[in-house]
């Protein structure tokens, strides 16, 4: 009868919530249906949330003071003679919870999907029973608000429950550190779970909590890293040391636009002294090449410099205009924003790959080294072996290309290289790679691959690198750009990364600002903006002054996705249509395969035309609607002029020409794909 009675309370309570009330709790990020769900209500004083044991029985009430109350009276008190209680006990047989400070931000997460249980007693009370159960949830995470009894307490908790993790809050503003502030600030639920993948461990924090007792938990990564407003670049170097018993000592500085803007970096514990900066492991490869050097960080360090973001740019469109002839003039100035954006990707949720595709001799590798030169700690993978890739990428946080692709479509090889494509391209990404220790003991080792990428192949990716990577195809080089080599000396290389490193160290804060908060740089489909909003927040930033320039970047990005939504036509497939056309006449004829492959001789190159089977031709012509005919002769295929212009009608935005073998196709409807060929 009692239950029955609080029940018809916790209702009646309900239904008096006032609007101003409602719309209070609007505002802290609970929405109606999470206030009707669970039954939040008004007692005439208070808003009352009501408690529920393990059986889903009733309890008592929480109580929240009226939020226009600006007495000092407290602002959470719960019934008398009541013992605080888990808030979510339906929760803790999920396998994924978060345990949060506070019945309101409870509700918050609940109302972005995401299961979450709390103490009624607030941070400082938890029970020792409590452990039990929430022992048994495997995914258990501990967001408490960014303040010292919320950092304390959760240590605390943390103790009890070791496999749980710690989610930190110290991205907030200063004066915000709870969970609705953070949703209330404008993320969402997956900018929540973002943090949800950095969660410290118990040794972590424990290691942190020693060092400085508070609850900003960041390590310097030491290669590039961004915390705030901060920049920071670890670069190699050697002092000569005459003393010593070994005079070259290997260290690293440390370059920030921060104070100071050099830091010397030579013992773990000693730069946490002077600087108050933590390092978890200094990067493994120990003779890196300086790809920054010393006399050109002076210029930065002491003379402020500072490069014009126009100029960079232009210097490095003038470099790839001098060395490779691309399908479209627009790529010369994508290309720059690529490499410029390198020296800061980790700013950015995702970086796109490159592939540049192409017949051989069409300057792909070419492109791809030049690439690599410019870009942030540029290393080929040939220069790595399977063990050393996830070290270096992790540690370097280097800019890895690829070439022969191709190689990628053999299931069989390559599969570390493989691995990495499939999930390096996004922030928070890591694969987990069994290591053999000094004792011949395996351990389970986690690397981040999360890194710039660059492909240059002949044969296409595979449909899953596709949506993450931007596809630039090759010309076999007409002019003197063919012939032209490039060496290690034949361009100021150190130069153009000076300039980099310069632009991310002065520049970094703004772009980050473009690309999170304007919409000028934002694509509808969420894949595409992946690819295409880093590059376009550069580009806002650079041609900030030339509204033209960034509408013209922005259109080929539009146009770009557009191509790749519509899976444009291949080689092959282009060749096969521009045939049938140069064959079809006004009243028909029938043709053979080989009479069909023989005309595709004057758009292929040998070695395309090579891997044209006849099985291919019908499959291809039957995918567009041709019925073959069976005569003494063989198999035949009847072409007419209106059937064929019918197709590329259908299938091709402009028609083809037949006479001109190079003009582009831009698809309006899906078309077969190459798969099939030899």
């Amino acid at each position: 009868m009692q239950l029955q009675i609080t029940n018809e309370l916790a209702q009646k309570y309900h239904q008096a919530l006032p609007e101003r009330i409602r719309a209070y709790l609007n505002q802290r990020c609970i929405p109606d249906e999470i206030i009707d769900k669970f039954k939040l209500g008004w007692n005439g004083s208070a808003i009352t949330i009501p408690i529920y044991d393990k059986q889903g029985d009733f309890l008592f009430f929480k109580y929240r003071k009226d939020p226009e109350d600006k007495s000092d009276k407290a602002k959470y008190w719960y019934d008398p003679e009541t013992s605080a209680e888990l808030y979510g006990w339906e929760n803790v047989e999920e396998h994924f919870v978060i345990l949060c400070e506070g019945e309101l931000d409870r509700l918050v997460l609940e109302s972005k999907g995401i299961p979450a249980i709390t103490s009624t007693g607030g941070a400082g009370t938890f029970k020792e029973e409590w452990v039990t159960n929430l022992k048994e949830i495997p995914n258990l995470y501990i967001c408490y608000d960014r303040d010292d009894a919320g950092f304390t307490n959760a240590k605390k908790i943390l103790e009890k429950l070791p496999h749980s993790r710690y989610i930190s809050l110290s991205s907030l503003p200063k004066d915000k550190k709870d969970i609705t502030d953070f949703f209330a600030a404008g993320n969402q639920k997956e900018d929540f779970i973002k943090l949800v993948k950095e969660a410290k461990a118990l040794d972590e924090l424990n290691f942190y909590y020693e060092c400085l007792g508070s609850p900003e938990i960041r390590f310097l990564h030491p290669s590039q890293d961004f915390i705030k407003d901060t920049a920071y670049f670890t670069i190699p170097a050697i002092e000569y040391r005459k003393e010593d018993k070994n005079p070259l000592k290997h260290i690293y500085y440390v370059v920030s636009n921060g104070q100071p803007a050099l830091l010397k970096l030579e013992n773990i514990h000693d730069f946490y002294d002077k600087y108050r900066l933590l390092i978890n492991k200094l990067p493994a490869i120990k003779n890196p090449d300086t790809r920054w050097p010393k006399e050109l960080i002076g210029k930065y360090v002491f003379e402020n410099y500072k490069p014009d973001p126009l100029q960079i740019h232009k210097t490095i469109k003038d470099v790839y205009m001098k060395y490779a002839e691309i399908k479209d003039f627009q790529w010369y100035y994508i290309l720059p924003l690529w490499v410029i954006g390198t020296y800061f990707y980790t700013i950015f949720e995702t970086y796109p790959y490159l592939a540049f595709e192409g017949v051989k001799g069409s300057g792909k590798t070419k492109v791809a080294r030049i690439t690599t030169r410019m870009s942030f700690n540029g290393i080929p993978s040939i220069n790595l072996t399977d063990a050393s890739l996830f070290r270096i990428i992790e540690s370097l946080r280097c800019t890895v290309w690829i070439d022969e692709g191709e190689s990628l479509k053999d299931h069989d090889k390559a599969q570390a290289l493989r691995a990495v494509l499939n999930g390096g391209y996004s922030k928070g990404t890591s694969i987990i790679r069994q290591e053999k220790t000094a004792k011949d003991n395996f351990i389970a080792q986690n690397y981040e691959i999360y890194s710039p990428k660059l492909i240059s192949n002949t044969r296409g990716l595979e449909d899953t690198l596709q949506s993450r990577t931007i596809r630039i195809i090759m010309l076999r080089a007409k002019s003197e750009r063919g012939m032209i080599l490039d060496t290690e000396t034949s361009e100021q290389w150190d130069i153009i990364r000076h300039d980099c490193y310069c632009f991310a160290l002065n520049y970094f804060t703004e772009i980050r600002g473009i690309y999170l908060n304007d919409p000028t740089v934002k694509i509808a489909n969420n894949r595409h903006n992946d690819l295409w909003c880093p590059l376009l927040s550069i580009g806002k930033f650079i041609f900030k002054d030339d509204e033209a320039e960034f509408n013209a970047l922005k259109e080929f990005a539009n146009k770009q996705i557009d191509l790749s939504q519509e899976d444009s036509l291949d080689d092959y497939v282009d060749a096969l249509l521009k045939s049938i056309s140069a064959l079809s006449d006004q009243d028909g004829r029938y043709y053979e395969s080989k009479d069909i492959k023989e005309q595709m001789k004057t758009y292929l190159d040998e070695e395309q035309i090579e891997r044209i089977t006849p099985e291919w031709i019908g499959y291809r012509l039957k995918d567009f609607g041709f019925k073959k005919h069976r005569q003494n002769k063989g198999t035949r295929y009847f072409l007419k002029e209106s059937d064929v212009k019918d197709i590329l009608e259908r299938y091709v935005g402009n028609p083809i020409s037949p006479e001109n073998p190079t003009q582009p196709t831009h698809l309006t409807h899906p078309t077969p794909s190459s798969e099939g060929l030899v």
